[in-house]
């Protein structure tokens, strides 16, 4: 398991140009953009992204894509079932595929892996978020977790043997704060990005193709992708050699830190000395376009509790609900009691994989549900925990799947239509509207949802990804070429439709498999 940093640039491109890296948010297994990415890839070559632009104006000028707005497709997904939202964003294929390239090019991908190396020297900082290679058996998102329980957790709760002082803090709408000339200040430092601003560095370069997917915009980046987690870590790099030079007259003995992307820990025995490295840092982030998240910031004395998420401490000490299997309501409702208090937690999500797991394999030994476990009871329930926690959308829709199976054909498209119903009032539920596609595609392929990308599911030959990102300003090849490849694999959607399979299997959803809780 390499990070991105120990691979060479033709390692480097092909880890990022993979479907998983570049989509690394959760759908349906049905949903596979490696066709797209590999054929703009091809078709781009050794050429720089603006080659693709159209020319208009009798050839005097060309089309850009920073006068578009919808270049990119943005998928919201709702974040307490009220009016509070999260943008993930599927890049224009050009665009990712351009900048992956361009980034990858031996020389570059050489001076950002030694401008990395620099930063952290000298540094007294533990960094546990570099990007990860999957293996073969893991996704991306896998790997991030075991690297968040193995590198973080595990790493912070050691401290306790050297501090008595935990600060604990992390970034305020981290990627949409994030300001897109602080990349270039990030490789080349700040006087000199600024000296050599009219000129096409290597950090202006990657500025500039950022405010390309976002309207000429210079604050936030894409969320939902590997290549926006590696430029966001080479930011925090650079904060963090600016706070190892705002605080060297410390001894380095005195504390420690431990950061997580935007996440960071800070250990000492001083409580005014953690003060003064935390007023340190508030004031570099400052000056990166960045703020800290006042209502999570807070310091304990009690480090090893204080480096395990609270719902993990509370997961000990509950009951062993797995062995309700005898009453899988009862322990869907204890799960949804445990959403309450801990919403979008790791611990609800293992508990409902755990759950999906057992039910499945209940009714897969051609098992009924039991007169006093009523389909309608355990979908409104797991229904109401995914308008509250969009974490488990996917899982939440999963285990929907198996109650709605469990009804019995007859009854499977009235449950599906009440679920419609349910969240027509709730706002930015894009990502839901996929999930529920996943879930109803077996009952009906043909029902209409409000989110887009939901309309290129389809066994149909015909397709027009125009529908999902703006590609007027390319040139009529390559155009051509991101209109007409599928990012949806047929034979798995036919799959799912002639087999009448309804259920949610393993595969799609089970990220915890063989990874420590």
């Amino acid at each position: 398991m390499a990070n991105i940093l120990e691979l060479d640039h033709k390692q480097a491109r092909a880890f990022l140009l993979d479907g998983k890296s570049y989509v690394n948010f959760d759908l349906p297994e049905y949903f596979n953009f490696d066709p797209i990415l590999q054929a703009v890839s091809s078709k781009m070559g050794g050429y720089d992204v603006n080659y693709f632009f159209d020319p208009e104006d009798g050839g005097r000028k060309k089309k850009d894509p920073r006068d578009r707005h919808d270049v990119n497709k943005v998928i919201y997904g709702n974040k307490d079932g009220e009016l509070a939202w999260r943008p993930f964003e599927i890049i224009n294929p050009v665009l990712y595929v351009g900048l992956v390239h361009y980034i990858t090019k031996e020389d570059n991908w050489s001076v950002i892996k030694k401008r990395f190396s620099e930063l952290r020297r000298g540094c007294n900082i533990e960094v546990a978020s570099i990007p990860v290679q999957p293996s073969k058996k893991k996704s991306a998102k896998a790997e991030q977790i075991r690297a968040w329980w193995e590198k973080f957790e595990q790493n912070c709760a050691a401290k306790g043997l050297e501090f008595r002082y935990v600060l604990e803090t992390d970034v305020a709408n981290c990627y949409g704060s994030i300001y897109t000339h602080s990349i270039s200040w990030a490789l080349h430092g700040k006087d000199e990005a600024y000296a050599n601003r009219d000129k096409k560095s290597l950090g202006g370069k990657i500025d500039e193709h950022f405010q390309m997917m976002n309207h000429r915009q210079t604050n936030g980046i894409p969320q939902g992708n590997t290549l926006s987690d590696f430029i966001a870590e080479l930011i925090f790099a650079y904060a963090d050699n600016l706070l190892a030079q705002a605080i060297k007259d410390i001894d380095k003995r005195e504390y420690s830190i431990v950061r997580y992307r935007d996440d960071y820990r800070i250990f000492t025995n001083r409580l005014d000395l953690g003060a003064r490295i935390l007023k340190e840092l508030t004031e570099i982030l400052a000056i990166l376009g960045l703020r800290l998240n006042a209502q999570k910031t807070k310091k304990s004395s009690d480090i090893v509790l204080s480096s395990i998420k609270k719902d993990k401490i509370e997961e000990l000490f509950i009951p062993n609900i797995k062995k309700e299997k005898d009453n899988f309501a009862k322990w869907l409702m204890q799960i949804y009691a445990a959403s309450y208090k801990y919403p979008n937690s790791g611990m609800v999500s293992r508990q409902l994989n755990m759950f999906h797991e057992e039910l499945l394999d209940y009714l897969d030994q051609g098992k009924s549900l039991r007169h006093y476990e009523k389909p309608e009871v355990m979908l409104s329930i797991v229904v109401n925990m995914a308008i509250k926690n969009p974490k488990y959308y996917n899982m939440a829709m999963a285990v929907a799947s198996l109650t709605i199976r469990g009804a019995g054909e007859s009854r499977r498209g009235l449950l599906v239509q009440k679920i419609l119903d349910k969240f027509k009032i709730i706002p930015n539920t894009g990502l839901l509207d996929i999930w529920l596609q996943r879930v109803s595609y077996s009952i009906d392929p043909d029902l209409q949802f409000n989110e887009l990308l939901t309309r290129s599911v389809s066994e149909r030959a015909y397709i027009d990804n125009s529908i999902i990102w703006c590609i007027d300003w390319l040139k009529d090849d390559i155009m051509k070429t991101v209109r007409d490849t599928s990012i949806v694999d047929v034979d798995i959607l036919q799959g799912i439709r002639e087999t009448n399979k309804i259920s949610i299997d393993r595969q799609e959803v089970d990220l915890f498999r063989d990874i420590p809780s």
